[in-house]
């Protein structure tokens, strides 16, 4: 009989002004989808980018999940900071657990 290999994920919610973000976190490799683009390809600012993924740089967590990001509403700044926003949440969750 296999055994089915289950995978720890958590999921987080952002909110900043009129953007919206649900995210998942699954242990992986760093790599993040926004709405189905890349990081790079769906911000195309580093500053965007930096916003997203300070929380995972404090707890040294960048190459250790990988995310899936749904943001809705507002403009690409508000999205940047909903999506932080979900990954202080897992951050702090992290951190707090070492």
């Amino acid at each position: 009989m296999e055994q089915s290999q289950v995978k720890e994920f958590f999921r987080a919610t952002g909110r900043r002004k009129e953007s919206s973000a649900r995210v998942i976190l699954i242990k992986g490799s760093g790599n993040i989808l926004i709405n189905g683009r890349t990081i790079e390809n769906y911000f195309m600012r580093k500053t965007l980018e930096k916003i997203l993924v300070q929380p995972l740089e404090y707890t040294n967590t960048v190459k250790k999940f990988d995310i899936t990001a749904e943001v809705i509403g507002g403009g690409l700044a508000g999205q940047a900071d909903a999506d932080g926003a979900s990954h202080r949440r897992h951050s702090q969750g992290q951190h707090a657990a070492h």
